[in-house]
């Protein structure tokens, strides 16, 4: 089974963004990249629920939700 490592952000951050989209690389049992990613969306004022927002396959669909929750979320 995959276990996910290697979190590297995918956006500068910035005062004004609260939500940013992280890919993580998913390793298999020898600890092995697979060459695969999943990508979450952290919220800088709650860091330790790294998966609240939901975890995703495709990048495309993580940066949209993130974009809603910036908007829902504008300070």
């Amino acid at each position: 089974m995959p276990v996910l490592v290697g979190i590297k952000n995918q956006q500068r951050p910035t005062m004004d963004i609260r939500f940013k989209v992280i890919d993580t690389d998913l390793i298999d049992e020898q600890g092995n990249t697979t060459g695969k990613k999943k990508y979450r969306i952290v919220d800088s004022k709650d860091v330790e629920q790294r998966s609240k927002h939901g975890v995703y396959e495709e990048k495309a669909e993580a940066d949209s939700v993130c974009s809603r929750l910036n908007a829902e979320h504008a300070e």
